[in-house]
């Protein structure tokens, strides 16, 4: 991950790049890194708190951006958020642990790792898939589920590779 991550950042000014979206039109997208690493602490406590099993290369993304907002646009209406432990945990305590309409939206070992602001897409990791295949990236868009055939690594190369671009749709 340190080095996707080092080589993306080698493209970028002042954390901002210049894309183009789906129509050809340009615009200047920035980036926002985790403030801080996740402690080793944060994540066994993520871990201890919801008992799931989270693949090594989401955990290293962790332990070197505590999360991220990623092509953020301009108005700031729309980005890629990849979720802080903090914001993972309050997911949890939401969607599983509260008692309203939530709490059965999506399965237990599905952990909402993040989403697409603006657009409302959003990101899984399949837990019970971790240790068995490398299949367990799951995005959610317009009410569709698509079961990716790889692993976080890859579809975060993939994200940045499409500059942000809807690759799994």
């Amino acid at each position: 991950m340190d080095t996707i991550i080092k080589n993306f950042k080698g493209n970028l000014v002042n954390n901002k790049m210049y894309i183009k979206d789906e129509s050809n039109h340009e615009w200047e997208a920035s980036f926002n890194w985790g403030p801080r690493p996740a402690s080793e602490e944060e994540i066994e406590n993520l871990i201890a708190l919801t008992g799931w099993q989270l693949p090594e290369a989401y955990l290293d993304f962790l332990r070197i951006h505590n999360g991220a907002q990623l092509f953020l646009d301009p108005d700031l209406t729309q980005c890629v958020d990849i979720y802080s432990t903090k914001e993972i945990i309050s997911y949890y305590n939401s969607y599983y642990l509260g008692n309203n309409s939530l709490r059965s939206a999506y399965p237990k070992e599905w952990c909402m790792i993040g989403e697409y602001n603006g657009v409302g897409d959003v990101f899984f990791i399949n837990t019970s898939n971790v240790e068995s295949s490398k299949s367990y990236v799951i995005c959610q868009s317009n009410y569709s589920f698509f079961e990716l055939s790889i692993d976080f690594k890859e579809w975060f190369r993939l994200l940045l590779d499409n500059e942000g671009r809807r690759f799994w749709i």
